[in-house]
C-alpha cells in the first residue's frame, strides 16, 4: 500500500530570503530610473506691485518671499567640493523685464577684489554672473556679470560652448559691499532676451561666482572639466507665465565727461 505524504511546507528562510532578493531588485530599478547629477531647478516668483529699486539692497520684502538658489559647488580649484564662501540667489519677473538678486556672503568682506575698468574689460575682481538660455535649446544664451565696483559684463553664448563677448545690451544693475559680503541686483529687461510665447515657460538658468582672492570659480549648476558643454549643463528656471514678447528697442540716457590739463602762461 502506498502511503502518500503531505507536501512539505518550504522553511521559513527561504521566503525571508525572497523577501530581500525582491526588495534588492526593487531598489535597483528605482537606481537605474534616476537621472544622476540631474541639473538643479529654481521657480521664479510674480513680482506683485512695485518692481524692486535697482541699488544692490536686496532686503526688501519682495526679495526674501522668492526662492532661494544655493549649493554651489567648484570647478575651480578644488572640482566638485562645494564653495567655500555661501551664494544665494532669487529671480523675480515682472511684466516687461526679469530681476535677479545675488548675495555673495564673504567671510572676510574686507578683502573683496574689485577694480574699476571700462565695461568688458577683464580684471583681477570678484565676479557674479547671469546666464539664461530663454530658448531652453541648450545652445544658446545671454549672459550678464558684473564686479563689486559695478563694472558690467555681457556675452552672447552659441553653439553651446562658444561665445561673443563684443555682444552688448542694455540693461541695469547695482551692487553694495557690507560687512556680510556684497550684493548685486540686476533688471534685465525682456527686449534684451529671445523666447517663444507660451503661457508657461522653462528657461535654462545658470549662476557663476568668481572669488578673485582664492582662485575660486564656482557654479549653481556644477560643469566638468573631463565634460564638454556649457549651455547644455545650465539648471532649470520654472514659473515663468504670461511673459509678453516686448519691441527690442531700449534708450539708455548717459553722460561724457572729459578733462584737460593744459600748462598757462602768467604774465
Amino acid at each position: 500500500m502506498d502511503v502518500k505524504h503531505p507536501p512539505r511546507k518550504p522553511p521559513k528562510f527561504i521566503g525571508i530570503l525572497l523577501l530581500i532578493l525582491l526588495c534588492i531588485q526593487s531598489t535597483s530599478i528605482a537606481q537605474d530610473d534616476a537621472v544622476p547629477n540631474a541639473p538643479p531647478t529654481l521657480t521664479a516668483a510674480k513680482l506683485i506691485g512695485t518692481p524692486p529699486r535697482i541699488d544692490g539692497d536686496l532686503d526688501e520684502d519682495t526679495w526674501q518671499q522668492a526662492p532661494v538658489a544655493t549649493g554651489f559647488v567648484q570647478l575651480l580649484p578644488d572640482e566638485g567640493k562645494p564653495a567655500t564662501e555661501r551664494s544665494e540667489v532669487r529671480v523675480l519677473y515682472g511684466d516687461d523685464a526679469l530681476y535677479v538678486g545675488f548675495r555673495a556672503y564673504d567671510t572676510n568682506s574686507t578683502a573683496i577684489e574689485g577694480q574699476l575698468t571700462r565695461r568688458d574689460r577683464e580684471s583681477f575682481s570678484a565676479w557674479v554672473h547671469v546666464a539664461i538660455d530663454s530658448y531652453n535649446d541648450k545652445r544658446t544664451a545671454f549672459q550678464f556679470g558684473v564686479n563689486p565696483r559695478g563694472v558690467k559684463q555681457d556675452t552672447y553664448r552659441y553653439d553651446d560652448t562658444r561665445r561673443d563677448p563684443d555682444w552688448n545690451a542694455v540693461w541695469d544693475v547695482a551692487t553694495i559691499v557690507d560687512e556680510h559680503g556684497w550684493t548685486a541686483e540686476f533688471r534685465i529687461p525682456y527686449t534684451q532676451l529671445r523666447f517663444p510665447h507660451t503661457e508657461k515657460m522653462i528657461w535654462g538658468i545658470q549662476f557663476t561666482r568668481d572669488i578673485a582672492r582664492k582662485k575660486e570659480l564656482v557654479y549653481w549648476a556644477p560643469l566638468s572639466s573631463q565634460e564638454s558643454g556649457t549651455v547644455s549643463k545650465y539648471g532649470t528656471l520654472r514659473g515663468l507665465k504670461d511673459i509678453q514678447s516686448q519691441w527690442r528697442f531700449e534708450v539708455a540716457p548717459y553722460s561724457l565727461g572729459r578733462f584737460q590739463r593744459a600748462s598757462g602762461v602768467l604774465s
